[in-house]
């Protein structure tokens, strides 16, 4: 008992507890897994201002994305499309990422969401039509 109304037993004991935690929050720090949003974002940086242009040139030719029952919807305003892609960009794991083949019918598309994980994505679509490039980002929810 006289050990605990010790002043510096006290202090000593707060000290190796606040160690303890900083070494706990280390080593928390260090076992946790973080994607760069690119690899080669250094390269993106450079060519970003193309990218600024296709983003407003889609601002006038968007497509829109409906989801339901794990099916993506896209919706395209201008059926003339010649080619592009939609990447699915996972922010929380860069391993789950996927590309896929813009194939319009009709000026819509479906595409099949049962496989991917539920959470927050990023879709980024790119795409041609009459020789102009286009880009576009929507955040997508799958439940």
């Amino acid at each position: 008992m006289h050990r605990l109304q010790n002043w510096g037993f006290r202090i000593t004991m707060i000290y190796f507890g606040f160690v303890i935690f900083i070494l706990t929050l280390v080593v928390i720090a260090t076992r946790q897994k973080f994607d760069l949003v690119s690899s080669n974002y250094y390269e993106r940086e450079l060519n970003y201002e193309s990218q600024i242009q296709k983003l407003r040139r889609a601002a006038k030719n968007q497509i829109t994305p409906e989801i339901k029952n794990r099916q993506l919807t896209l919706i395209f305003k201008n059926p003339s499309l010649s080619k592009g892609t939609v990447l699915l960009y996972r922010p929380a794991n860069a391993q789950e990422d996927i590309t896929i083949t813009l194939e319009p019918k009709s000026g819509k598309q479906e595409i099949d969401l049962s496989n991917l994980s539920k959470g927050l994505w990023r879709a980024k679509f790119e795409w041609t039509e009459n020789s102009n490039d286009f880009y576009q980002e929507e955040l997508i929810w799958i439940e």
